[in-house]
């Protein structure tokens, strides 16, 4: 694994000079850049369930973080934050946080190391879920919290998936026994993203779904923004209250299954 401090260069610097593409030196992980209203509500979503479930100088890995930006934001100044990804992003020469290089299934930390370990839509890259779940687990400590987003309901399933390289998306009941089978015990779980499973089924055959969600032109205008940037603020509100039954993703927040027998 390569490890990025700020200000220092590991890539090999003829390499360092194509900005076009990053490095690449494991399992592909899809970047999130937050440039469209999916991304940011998202991050919005995440953030707020990864403050309530940390304190002050907890150690939190961002497992499949691709540039970096997730955990970049002020709410969570105060933790030990850390990205690992299967690229070398050139964004992460301008954080102040470190990086590392690392295969999801092959994470380069002791056991125990982390208070939250996350993945956001990174564990349906993989052709091994079991496995990149289990490592996972390893490094986290006894009493924490693994926090996980993945593509929810199969029925979904459209060009846009082949086009990002998922693998599958998930029901509820099929996470939550794979989440079992790998020594979590999930405590919460919700969908989320609802108002987009009826537009998302309708759409599924159509080529338009080959297409990211969050797209800022078009149809999506200034006034159409702020209207999805209040549903998804509603959304969130009652998801802190009861769990939604569907959506185009979905949340799951875990703890290893012998954290019940630790004093």
């Amino acid at each position: 694994a390569a490890l990025m401090r700020p200000g220092e260069d590991t890539l090999d610097r003829d390499a360092a000079t194509d900005k076009s593409s990053p490095l690449v030196v494991g399992p592909q992980t899809m970047p999130t850049d937050e440039s469209g209203w999916w991304e940011t509500e998202r991050a919005a979503f995440i953030r707020s369930r990864i403050v309530d479930l940390t304190t002050s100088g907890d150690r939190i890995v961002d497992v499949g973080c691709g540039r970096g930006t997730m955990l970049d934001d002020s709410s969570l100044a105060d933790r030990q934050c850390i990205g690992v990804d299967g690229h070398i992003w050139p964004e992460w020469r301008s954080s102040s946080r470190l990086f590392l290089c690392a295969a999801a299934d092959a994470l380069p930390f002791r056991d125990g190391a982390f208070d939250l370990v996350g993945s956001f839509d990174v564990l349906e890259h993989l052709d091994d879920d079991d496995a990149g779940i289990i490592e996972q687990r390893r490094i986290l400590r006894r009493h924490g919290h693994m926090v996980t987003a993945v593509p929810a309901d199969p029925r979904l399933w459209s060009a846009h998936d082949d086009a990002v390289g998922h693998k599958r998306r998930y029901t509820r009941a099929s996470f939550l026994t794979l989440a079992t089978r790998c020594g979590l015990t999930p405590q919460g779980s919700s969908y989320f993203f609802s108002f987009l499973w009826l537009p998302a089924r309708l759409l599924r055959g159509s080529k338009l779904r080959r297409d990211e969600h969050g797209a800022t032109t078009g149809v999506l205008g200034r006034l159409v923004r702020k209207a999805i940037g209040a549903l998804c603020a509603a959304e969130r509100w009652f998801i802190a209250r009861r769990p939604l039954a569907f959506g185009s993703s979905l949340w799951i927040e875990s703890v290893r299954s012998d954290a019940r027998d630790a004093t």
